[in-house]
């Protein structure tokens, strides 16, 4: 144990213990124009000059910290105070502040000491003025409190109180300095004592020393807290109380007791809200600013429902992605592993992950409607997976986001075949497989090209820098020749027109989810996929941020058609739709969708996923305060969480309103599926001479009618139920859908609906 015998100051000592902290939240600084570059203070005691060095800058919160803790100024009541303030200070205010009665906070009369201009135009200076300094004058109150205290010095256009910023599209800085009022010098002996709450975690020393321990006198004692990998200071304790010291870190010790002082740690990594938190820092903290040149990055999660998903600083590489939603303030990101990775318990394991932003979509709510709605009630190859997670970039908080698939051939997601390199024209392989996407933007991509009728198609696979002249000339033939049995007079022919080179069932799934959905890209962005020897089939569906009626430039959109309102090229779907077949198979699989319960289902999700995402969804309009704003193609900025979603839940029910009038689906359906008075039908779909059994809350003798949706009764007979069940044989019935009805003898009416395939 090592003794020092210095003078200390007295009155600093019962300030220090006090567990109170100054406010630290001084809000978010958007421009990295201004700086602080120091402070020359003079007062009786002489001048004392203070080194800043800091810039403001647009990716966190503007404090600072205090700048020279542990070696406070020494300042005396009635004293008078002249003060220099360094800088890039142009278009901005200087403001000071004194805690005068050391209560922790700048609240008080008189403690807001003065506030000066430092810019140029309506300033001082004028017009072409660069201003470099400012000097502050003025008195320590008499009356101010002895002892250990903070001076704020913050750099800002507007603030509200010494803790708030009211105008976050400036530039701001704000740091703290540490002064001590009215010293009095006497001796006080005290013995300090460090330790790690956690030594796995963390340790804990005495500066400028190896003992954990010391006997002193001295005006501080600076004690370290060094945490282990993965873990952080979180604060220091008083061992005797428990109570909390600092959250200072060195901390200096000022207490005139005796005192053992115990660090806390935490995990580095702390869960942001009660859905999954992805941290993903890049190598030297560089920034992600290309959607082509990856970085090197770790990722980290936390928060995960299977413990084993709670990965910790795995490599990866990060760079943009998207088109129009890259130019947005909240950037879309794409994730590259070093190692295939089942990434938060999805189905892949691939190396490839996609983070969606939903920037222009308040509800965060479009895409995994879409593809959820796509995952279990339409069938399709392959539907992206949905995680919700929070996001934190380099320290930096960015909010919610979509963990998705990345949309490319690999098992577990596009269902085809992937081929060699050294496939050739004569090759059987040659026939796929293959991923293209009809895009708006194909022609800025590397492996793309444009039918006869303008049509740009980019081919995702095979990969630009793997595909070969043979392959990229077989799908380009391919394709334009079903864009010409689509155009030829016999289109409609099942074997010589379009259906010869696409799937019809993947084609009307397809085709209902972009009138569902409202989606204005659906013919701008179309992905389809070809297997070896198989057809086109359209799929996977994908960009949703703009669909269910967020779109300004087609106006409300509730009643109107995709195939005709839509973005351009709409060249192929208004073919389509001349095609008499193709219009009955979507108007009967619109009903055989409906008879799933689509909209029960709908509806759920957006109730279910919005209140999973309260929390989430606060944080990230904290951090995006946009919520007013119309950030891109809204028609309307709602100004809640709780109005946007609401928004939605009306578009969808009045959307599948639309269609159920549009495309003639009976009132049964629509009854079936938001009565209490349902039945269960197992199983359903069944297959067409299996029994199907009506499970039903009826009683005794009732009576059963099962119609087609023409309206067509196929069975009616009366039947006495028996355990709640009545069994009916499907032998003679058509493939289709049709509404089953149970009239009870009290009048009570059950119905449902059920697929024979």
């Amino acid at each position: 144990m090592k003794k020092f015998l210095l003078l200390s100051l007295a009155l600093c000592f019962s300030i220090a213990m006090n567990a109170q902290e100054y406010c630290t939240s001084l809000g978010w600084s958007t421009k990295t124009d201004r700086s602080l570059d120091g402070l020359e203070i003079t007062s009786t005691t002489g001048q004392r000059n203070i080194d800043i060095q800091l810039s403001s800058r647009n990716n966190g919160d503007c404090y600072r910290g205090v700048m020279n803790s542990g070696d406070p100024v020494q300042f005396a009541p009635g004293d008078n105070i002249n003060m220099l303030v360094n800088g890039e200070m142009n278009w901005t205010y200087i403001h000071v502040f004194v805690d005068w009665n050391a209560d922790k906070d700048f609240d008080d009369s008189g403690e807001y000491v003065e506030k000066q201009p430092a810019s140029r135009d309506n300033f001082p200076y004028g017009d072409g003025a660069n201003p470099t300094n400012r000097t502050f004058n003025f008195d320590v109150p008499a009356t101010a409190t002895t002892g250990l205290t903070r001076m704020r010095v913050i750099l800002a256009y507007g603030i509200d109180g010494a803790c708030t910023l009211v105008r976050t599209n400036d530039a701001a800085i704000a740091v703290d300095v540490e002064i001590n009022i009215g010293a009095s010098e006497i001796a006080q002996e005290r013995t300090i004592t460090v330790e790690s709450a956690d030594p796995t975690q963390g340790s804990a020393v005495i500066t400028d020393t190896n003992e954990t321990s010391i006997t002193s006198d001295n005006a501080s004692i600076s004690v370290t807290a060094i945490p282990t990998e993965g873990y952080s200071f979180k604060n220091w304790t008083n061992k005797a109380t428990n109570e909390q010291v600092s959250t200072s870190n060195p901390y200096y010790y000022r207490g005139e007791n005796d005192i053992t002082l115990v660090a806390n740690f935490q995990d580095k990594y702390v869960q942001v809200t009660n859905i999954p938190t992805i941290f993903i820092n890049t190598e030297n903290g560089v920034s992600v600013t290309s959607k082509e040149d990856y970085v090197n990055a770790y990722v980290t999660v936390r928060g995960a429902e299977n413990p084993e998903d709670n990965i910790t600083e795995v490599l990866t590489e990060i760079k943009g992605r998207g088109n129009s939603t890259w130019g947005m303030a909240k950037k879309p990101y794409r994730l590259k592993f070093d190692k295939k990775i089942k990434f938060l318990g999805n189905d892949a394991k691939e190396k490839n992950w996609v983070l969606l932003a939903n920037y222009a979509d308040k509800t965060l709510l479009r895409n995994a409607l879409a593809f959820e709605t796509a995952r279990n009630i339409f069938e399709f190859g392959f539907t992206p997976s949905v995680t919700f997670v929070d996001v934190v970039l380099n320290g930096v908080n960015l909010g919610n986001y979509t963990l998705t698939d990345q949309v490319e051939v690999k098992s577990k997601r596009v269902p085809v075949v992937e081929q060699e390199t050294t496939v050739s024209a004569t090759d059987p392989e040659i026939t796929g497989g293959y991923l293209i996407e009809v895009d708006g933007f194909a022609d800025s991509e590397i492996s793309w090209f444009q039918t006869s009728r303008d049509m740009k198609v980019t081919i995702k696979y095979p990969k630009d820098d793997e595909i070969n002249a043979a392959q990229s000339a077989y799908i380009t033939n391919y394709t334009q020749s079903m864009e010409d049995a689509l155009f030829s007079s016999n289109f409609s022919d099942p074997e010589l027109g379009w259906r010869k080179y696409i799937d019809e069932a993947s084609l009307v799934d397809w085709y209902i989810a972009c009138e569902l959905f409202g989606n204005s890209d659906s013919w701008w962005s179309t992905y389809m996929y070809k297997d070896r020897d198989e057809i086109f089939k359209l799929g996977p569906l994908w960009d949703f941020d703009i669909a269910f009626n967020n779109d300004n430039r087609l106006g409300d959109a509730t009643t109107k058609y995709m195939r005709t309102y839509a973005h351009d090229p709409k060249t192929w779907i208004a073919r389509w739709w001349q095609d008499p077949t193709f219009v009955s198979a979507v108007k009967t699989r619109w009903g055989e969708l409906r008879a799933r319960g689509l909209k029960s289902f709908m509806n759920n999700y957006i109730v279910e996923t919005a209140e999973l995402l309260d929390e989430s969804q606060k944080n990230n309009f904290e951090v995006w305060d946009i919520l007013w704003v119309r950030v891109y193609r809204e028609i309307a900025a709602r100004g809640s969480y709780q109005a946007e979603v609401n928004f939605l839940k009306q578009y969808v029910a009045d959307r599948i309103n639309f269609l159920d009038n549009e495309w003639g689906l009976p009132l049964g359906i629509e009854d079936s599926e938001n009565s209490n008075n349902s039945v269960i039908i197992a199983p359903n779909p069944v297959n067409r001479g299996n029994d199907i059994s009506i499970i039903t809350n009826a009683e005794g003798y009732v009576n059963v009618s099962v119609v087609s949706i023409d309206g067509k009764v196929v069975y009616s007979t009366n039947e006495i139920v028996n355990n709640n069940a009545i069994s009916i044989d499907t032998n003679n019935f058509a493939s289709g859908m049709y509404i089953v009805v149970v009239n009870n003898t009290d009048g009570t009416t059950y119905r449902g609906t059920v697929i024979v395939k």
